[in-house]
């Protein structure tokens, strides 16, 4: 290997000299050049010095490696992208830092020579014919596992190794888990799951304690210190499947004309200690996972679907938020307490929302109607608070399935806003508002939900597009940090047909929300501070916060560092966008499964992303495909990034995005989440006559 430092001085002061120089005057071979270029990397990875030598230079190509749906990959490196094809990705897995070498300069193409830094180095593979395969990644260099581990498997068994280390086209790795046997769909999701860091199932340790701590019902010493709610005409509204309850809701009418709205919690907080293997594995965890129908539980499910679950008729242990609203609506009086509940009526979003907006009731919510309709009320008026403020309201972009009794998908639908999600949501969002404030006016350090303003340009970007394909002026925002800026646009196109479109390129440029310890301020719900606590059954940093407010209840000082709570908070943070990328890959499973017996079939749908390879379009099923710019029957096209559109080569329609058109199913593959479609048509679409500006 070459002397490290003198490596280093001839990267950062020789200015000339190429990398067939480097070998002849350390005389060393290309591939001893790039181990040692691998090791130095390593060594001096945060020596920023370096890394700006380095692409200076444009020699030394290293980056983060991105592989895209076609199993090709991508390395950005100062301003130029460089493209990696399936075969030259070797032992490289995706996020991964790596090193490559230049195939063809003009074209930007390179190869992976070394792989600097893994993301976490888990791959699923096969044991097929006596070889290991890999499922989903484009990886093609030799697996071998130890002799010990090849014992524990057998022919079709479907396996997440890790990456030990790699000698020439060789990568030896270990088995972590053995997910089941290849070629099931429901296996897929188990796959995705292990894949993105969720643990499936718990150990023995956490299943002992289960038996030995954590208790089935609720007992009569529990009920000391707390408030009995059990005589409440409390219930909850929830989708049908739902199996872990974590909020209610109940409604109290005073003498004076005000109302009392209580939200019992489920306090799972007082009955999952913090030194326990419970604690510390929903700690790793951070989040509940849900894709398909598997769900892979922060807890286990003797809490999380049992005494941790405001299951209707059990009485249960809450921490339940008091708010009173006088004749106005407006908030008068607010109260956090420890408290028993017996949730009367689980109810579902659609048998609500035919109440509040069809006037349809069953016999069994006859009841309930009438603080149904008043709870709806005020909903709507803390609503109508939230946009005064510049509280951003998009459009779910989430799709639900239907599955036959095979885990085959045969039908997709749009998860819409019902009305019913209104109730819930808001009175949800105004409780964690309120224990924030109730936290910091006690210097009870939560952990935060945080969300930080968009990048201007990148935002008016998307205005940009969104007034040339829909005949808008939307002015250009100016001052980014105001939330009611983005309020104003999505105000502005709400009601128009393209907003699902629209919506989803906002969302696009918008930051993700993180968890942390500062008071940074939630920008698109435009609340300076905010932190959650309502779910504390499936998300780590509301069960945190609860657990402090036990604390505080009882006197005792928290034990957890601040240190603690914000590796905590960072934890919190990946996993979220885990569980987001692995809800995602399942969707596109699904979707190109369902789609793989339409081949040839055509379908309505809109344009939601327009790129220079083609297009994005999402059918009226909802079901998501490209379409590549060669394979549009109407024309010729080319891009213009100024419109972001594809512009007719001989005078036909362009495409913009939120256009309708008609597409045919020309591929689906499944393994790849791909699918494929070929445009047939532009459909008829008015645009708007008249330009608005606001």
């Amino acid at each position: 290997m070459i002397n490290l430092n003198k490596l280093r001085e001839v990267i950062m002061f020789e200015e000339n000299i190429t990398l067939d120089e480097m070998e002849q005057i350390f005389e060393v071979s290309t591939e001893e050049l790039f181990d040692s270029i691998k090791a130095l990397l390593q060594e001096a990875k945060h020596d920023t010095s370096l890394l700006n030598r380095i692409i200076e230079r444009g020699d030394i190509i290293y980056g983060k490696l991105c592989i895209n749906r076609d199993n090709q990959g991508i390395v950005n490196f100062g301003e130029k992208k460089y493209h990696i094809s399936t075969e030259d990705i070797k032992d490289g897995l995706d996020d991964d830092m790596v090193l490559l070498e230049i195939v063809d300069k003009e074209k930007n193409k390179a190869k992976v020579k070394r792989v600097v830094e893994r993301k976490n180095g888990l791959l699923t593979v096969n044991y097929v014919n006596n070889e290991l395969t890999p499922v989903f990644a484009p990886f093609s260099n030799k697996i071998v596992l130890s002799d010990e581990d090849m014992k524990m498997i057998e022919p079709d068994d479907r396996l997440l190794i890790k990456v030990d280390r790699t000698e020439g086209d060789t990568t030896y790795c270990h088995l972590e888990t053995i997910v089941g046997k290849k070629d099931d769909l429901e296996l897929e999701e188990k796959t995705i799951s292990v894949q993105h860091g969720f643990h499936n199932g718990f150990g023995s340790v956490i299943e002992k304690e289960l038996d030995e701590i954590i208790p089935d019902r609720v007992r009569k010493e529990d009920y000391i210190g707390r408030e009995d709610f059990t005589g409440e005409d409390s219930f909850t509204i929830d989708d049908e499947n739902t199996q872990d309850i974590d909020d209610g809701l109940f409604l109290k009418e005073l003498p004076n004309g005000h109302i009392i709205v209580g939200l019992p919690i489920s306090h799972v907080s007082c009955i999952v200690p913090l030194n326990s293997a419970i604690f510390k594995e929903a700690a790793y965890r951070t989040t509940s996972l849900y894709i398909g129908k598997h769900s892979n539980p922060m807890f286990p499910r003797k809490i999380c679907n049992g005494i941790g679950s405001l299951n209707p008729e059990e009485e249960r242990l809450a921490r339940t938020h008091l708010i009173e609203f006088d004749k106005d609506y407006n908030i008068v009086g607010y109260r956090n307490v420890q408290s028993v509940i017996r949730s009367r009526k689980k109810m579902t979003y659609y048998d609500v929302n035919n109440i509040i907006t069809r006037d349809i009731v069953k016999d069994s919510y006859i009841p309930y109607v009438k603080a149904l309709r008043k709870l709806y009320d005020i909903a709507l008026s803390l609503e109508q608070r939230k946009i005064v403020r510049g509280a951003a309201i998009f459009k779910s972009q989430e799709v639900g399935k239907t599955f036959d009794n095979r885990m085959q998908a045969i039908g997709f639908h749009s998860l819409e806003y019902l009305e019913a999600r209104k109730i819930i949501e808001n009175f949800a969002l105004l409780a964690n508002e309120l224990a924030d404030v109730y936290a910091a006016e006690r210097n009870i350090k939560n952990v935060n939900r945080v969300e930080l303003p968009p990048n201007k340009d990148k935002f008016n970007e998307v205005i940009r597009m969104i007034n040339a394909s829909g005949g808008y002026e939307i002015k250009e925002i100016e001052d980014i940090e105001n939330p009611r800026e983005v309020s104003r646009v999505l105000l502005t196109i709400k009601d128009d047909p393209r907003f699902d479109a629209y919506s989803a390129q906002i969302l696009k440029v918008m930051p993700k929300a993180y968890y942390s310890l500062l008071d940074l301020g939630h920008y698109g719900l435009a609340l300076k501070m905010y932190a959650q606590v309502t779910s504390p059954i499936r998300r780590i940093g509301d069960f945190i916060n609860n657990k402090q407010f036990d604390y505080y209840d009882a006197g005792i000082p928290f034990p957890m560092s601040y240190q603690e709570l914000e590796e905590i908070a960072k934890q919190a943070s990946f996993m979220e966008l885990q569980a987001d990328a692995a809800t995602q890959e399942a969707d596109r499973m699904y979707q190109a499964q369902y789609m793989s017996s339409n081949i040839g079939l055509s379908f309505d749908g809109m344009i939601m992303d327009v790129n220079p390879l083609g297009l994005i379009v999402k059918t009226d099923n909802h079901v998501s495909g490209k379409v590549n710019i060669g394979n549009i029957r109407t024309g010729k096209y080319k891009f213009s990034k100024a419109n972001s559109a594809l512009i007719s080569k001989n005078d036909n329609d362009n495409y913009y995005l939120g256009d309708r058109v008609k597409v045919e199913v020309t591929g689906a593959n499944v393994h790849q989440r791909t699918i494929d479609y070929d445009l047939i048509e532009k459909q008829d679409q008015k645009r708007l006559q008249i330009k608005m500006k606001r």
